[in-house]
């Protein structure tokens, strides 16, 4: 009897021992959290070295490179799951998630269901991404656009979603554009918005099809993907012919980027042809427009060229005056100062004019103003019409870098001027510099005693009252 009670319990003792070594693989992988939990059955399976699986070595398993090189027709799906559990092992997350981006390959060609899921049930955010973008892309690459396209629906909608039609929007725009469009409406993020639509005006771009992207923009719902996708458009046509893409953009009135777009035209014409650009200027109507388009251009221009700028502003302004080319002249003294403010400031002393000379020298000290702003005040003053709304701004631009940069200094010169609009505007800068960066209520309302105008004097106190605690 005793025998027997003996014999009983050695067959539960091995039939538990059998239990732990058949199952407890299965609990950890399932604990780790990275696989679905068919996988970690299959994988539990696959540990067991059924025949027709892969018995590979702890180094083939821990090598990113075996994983590349491991031909895809040697493996079954238990030797994937095996690749999956040595990556999950990987401590360098970099190489880790280069293993995961190599097994997707091989295991969305498989199966592509199930690695989609695997990438879905990732814990960290790197890795899920990785593994996403591997599996999605890599099918599009083998040519099936309509399953990707089902792996993509799959996705859940958010962050996830996006990277992944962002990096694959491109070769399936290459494919079939409107199944491109659609993926937008999947889309979820201001920035993927942005990154997919330069991504489908480059892809027509290097097609040449211009009249395609003006169908495609025509069909586009009004929102923040038709602007971005608008901007692209211009950009990339800009290269070939700036003219091309002006006309563009005026001729799409409801264009909301217009202005941004309007800029790079400019500043790509700059480059190619300033003589073209000035005299292109003439078919811009909306003045809006106009004024961001010349600014730019002569900002483009003197960054491009400030010599050449220079020397054709100094003629102009011989034979016309400054008034006529005021915006480009102010976009090229800015350039020009800043490259070489020393010269720049020589030949603009060159000029005959006593208006048009005190109009490019203003320019010139504003520009100053940014990087030396005492040197700007030694000069400025003379400068300054007490009543002009510009002299205001010009001083105003003045105190402030100079209070970024030396308070002290700053503060001191604004306490030596002369009692007048200029002062008052100084002073009221000066203020809201104190109450920015010190919150100082004490010396702010010192300052702004000193202010005669009463409108100035009120805007200055309203600013100290909302900064009280």
């Amino acid at each position: 009897m005793k025998n027997k009670l003996f014999d009983f319990l050695i067959l539960q003792a091995l039939i538990l021992l059998a239990a732990i070594i058949v199952f407890y693989p299965l609990l950890i992988i399932q604990e780790e959290g990275h696989l679905p939990k068919e996988a970690t059955i299959k994988m539990a399976v696959s540990e067991r070295k059924i025949e027709g699986t892969k018995a590979f070595s702890k180094n083939d398993l821990a090598s990113e490179t075996f994983v590349k090189n491991e031909p895809l027709e040697k493996l079954t799906i238990a030797d994937i799951y095996n690749l999956v559990a040595a990556a999950d092992l990987e401590t360098d997350s970099f190489k880790r998630r280069e293993m995961y981006r190599e097994i997707a390959k091989k295991w969305s060609t498989i199966d592509s269901d199930s690695c989609l899921n695997w990438g879905l049930a990732l814990v960290s955010p790197l890795d899920k991404s990785s593994v996403l973008i591997a599996t999605v892309s890599h099918i599009v690459v083998l040519g099936d656009i309509i399953a990707a396209l089902e792996l993509v629906e799959k996705i859940p909608r958010g962050e996830f979603k996006d990277d992944v039609i962002v990096c694959t929007i491109s070769a399936i725009a290459k494919d079939d554009i409107n199944k491109a469009l659609n993926l937008v409406n999947s889309l979820s993020g201001e920035g993927a918005f942005r990154s997919a639509a330069g991504d489908l005006a480059k892809v027509l771009t290097k097609q040449g099809e211009f009249g395609e992207m003006q169908e495609i923009w025509e069909k586009i719902p009004y929102g923040s993907f038709r602007d971005e996708f608008g901007f692209f458009m211009v950009h990339n046509i800009c290269r070939e012919s700036p003219e091309k893409a002006l006309k563009w953009v005026l001729g799409n009135s409801d264009f909301f980027n217009s202005e941004n777009a309007i800029r790079r035209v400019a500043s790509e014409y700059a480059k190619q042809d300033p003589a073209a650009a000035m005299d292109t200027a003439n078919l811009i109507v909306h003045p809006g427009l106009k004024y961001s388009y010349l600014q730019e251009l002569g900002r483009a221009w003197g960054r491009a060229d400030p010599t050449l700028a220079g020397e054709w502003l100094l003629r102009v302004t011989a034979e016309s005056g400054y008034d006529t080319n005021k915006l480009l002249g102010d976009g090229i003294i800015a350039e020009w100062v800043q490259w070489d403010h020393v010269n720049a400031l020589t030949a603009l002393d060159s000029i005959q004019d006593p208006s048009a000379r005190n109009q490019a020298k203003l320019a010139a000290l504003k520009a100053l103003a940014s990087f030396d702003p005492a040197g700007a005040a030694n000069t400025i003053m003379p400068l300054l019409s007490p009543e002009s709304i510009e002299s205001r701004n010009a001083i105003r631009k003045l105190t402030s870098n100079w209070m970024q940069r030396d308070p002290l200094a700053a503060s001191q010169w604004v306490g030596s001027l002369g009692e007048g609009p200029l002062k008052d505007v100084s002073i009221d800068e000066l203020v809201s510099n104190i109450l920015s960066k010190d919150r100082d209520i004490v010396m702010a309302n010192s300052w702004a005693a000193q202010i005669k105008d009463r409108k100035i004097r009120a805007q200055a106190n309203a600013n100290i009252d909302r900064t009280k605690p």
